[in-house]
């Protein structure tokens, strides 16, 4: 059937179920906008910010360059991935942290463990480094084949899109030099 890949939720307003969902992918350009009731697209700043957080999971060591767990990975780091993706795409101010600003992570029944504490503020940490001083240089952390799986009934997924469309553009380049080396052969 398939490669099985880890995603993780950019969306809070719909149920994640384990049911079968149809998801069209779509770069983050085109994405929809979660926190948008008019149905908007993710703005520069989200991209940059979605961008920064999954480059620092990555430089953590908390996952590797297709979002998947690497040998290194924990629970508690999977869960730290998550929570900084959802502070990157909700989060109103310019820093990210779920400590303040409009996400925060509280509540009476929330006991957080210490390795989720730090694996989240490496993480975060690193984010919002890239995005302090790297702003203008955004390929200095961008994350190649970044997408979102979008669907109109379920939470919509962010993943690495293991051969982004320009590839098969790419691909098809490739297998038309080489039928005219054989052709001229």
């Amino acid at each position: 059937l398939g490669s099985i890949f880890s995603t993780f939720s950019i969306e809070l307003g719909q149920p994640n179920m384990f049911a079968w969902n149809s998801f069209e992918v779509r770069s983050l350009v085109d994405a929809p906008n979660p926190g948008d009731a008019n149905g908007g697209a993710l703005g520069a700043d989200l991209q940059h910010r979605i961008h920064a957080v999954i480059r620092a999971a990555i430089d953590e060591g908390v996952i590797d360059a297709r979002m998947q767990p690497t040998a290194a990975s924990t629970e508690a780091g999977m869960a730290a991935v998550q929570l900084a993706v959802w502070e990157a795409v909700w989060e109103t101010s310019d820093s990210l942290s779920l400590t303040d600003g409009s996400s925060l992570v509280e509540g009476a029944g929330f006991n957080r463990v210490q390795a989720l504490d730090d694996a989240l503020t490496g993480i975060l940490d690193r984010a919002n480094s890239y995005l302090t001083i790297n702003r203008s240089d955004f390929s200095s952390f961008k994350v190649d084949g970044l997408a979102v799986l979008s669907s109109s009934n379920a939470q919509d997924q962010l993943a690495i899109v293991p051969l982004p469309r320009a590839a098969f553009a790419g691909l098809g380049l490739l297998g038309a030099a080489g039928v005219i080396r054989r052709f001229r052969k």
